[in-house]
């Protein structure tokens, strides 16, 4: 339904932007659609739409649901190199957890110790 109505949208010319994306992505998540999430967010990169922190969420928790872990830390590290917003504690935390799904603590400290470096403090 959700692919139907963006389908529409850009049938008339109308542009979706991150707040429509991190809908769709969202809606997908609710529904369990981890892979629809991840088309989304595909899309949205050929589109030439910068995610917004939603947008950043929710592909970092469907890395947790498929058990992708490197997928979120390269995801993260490159979330780094859109314009704004960098990925906040709600980013960093589903990609820790992530990584915790699939017995990754050294991975977590890595992480961890990245954050200290760009002065992201974790809240946990």
């Amino acid at each position: 339904v959700v692919s139907y109505f963006l389908g529409c949208m850009r049938h008339g010319g109308v542009h979706a932007d991150a707040v429509c994306y991190a809908n769709a992505m969202s809606s997908c998540l609710k529904g369990l659609e981890w892979e629809a999430s991840m088309s989304f967010h595909r899309q949205m990169c050929m589109d030439g739409t910068e995610p917004d922190l939603v947008c950043k969420g929710a592909v970092l928790t469907v890395c947790k649901q498929l058990h992708i872990w490197q997928r979120a830390l390269v995801f993260l590290s490159s979330a780094f190199t859109g314009r704004e917003p960098p990925p906040n504690d709600i980013c960093f935390n589903a990609t820790l957890a992530c990584m915790a799904t699939a017995d990754q603590w050294e991975a977590c400290m890595t992480l961890l110790a990245a954050v200290e470096c760009q002065l992201q403090r974790p809240d946990a």
